[in-house]
């Protein structure tokens, strides 16, 4: 069964920094409601290192996902082998839905597992796979210029 979070072990709105804060519990996709990306506020990455990222003042140690007005921790993903479409689960309870997903794969661009593409392409998602520094700087012009787009960020040192 496909489980999302529901809350969110952090989320933040980047104009409230590090007042927003929810705890995540799993429960199925059935349960999940629409989380909404606020309009007001944009999460732009200020900064990502080796073992996580900042925008604002807020900082994620290890694997990051942002989209939106929203910033929050990616559990239970290490290494470009954790990512799955069940990993992903977030970006299907987001509204409005992203139309793509910049996948930082960490240290050096990967290549992505061929069911995991498959997977996006039946939701009409379209994958960009970078190394996490190159990820950065894609998922921040393009959160810029009002794209529908999700950052899926890795640690720069992930292998």
């Amino acid at each position: 069964m496909l489980r999302a979070l529901v809350g969110l072990r952090r989320c933040v709105s980047h104009q409230a920094a590090l007042q927003a804060r929810c705890y995540a519990r799993e429960a199925p996709v059935s349960a999940v409601q629409d989380i909404l990306v606020p309009d007001e506020g944009l999460v732009v990455l200020d900064g990502y290192d080796a073992k996580g990222f900042t925008a604002g003042m807020v900082r994620i140690e290890g694997a990051a996902m942002c989209t939106g007005g929203l910033l929050t921790e990616w559990r239970r993903v290490s290494r470009l082998q954790d990512v799955t479409i069940d990993s992903l689960a977030l970006m299907f309870a987001v509204k409005p839905a992203p139309d793509l997903l910049v996948l930082g794969c960490g240290k050096y661009m990967q290549r992505v597992p061929q069911a995991l593409r498959e997977a996006l392409d039946e939701q009409g998602i379209a994958i960009e796979p970078a190394s996490t520094s190159n990820a950065v700087a894609t998922y921040n012009i393009l959160a810029q210029e009002g794209r529908s787009v999700l950052g899926a960020l890795l640690p720069a040192s992930s292998e």
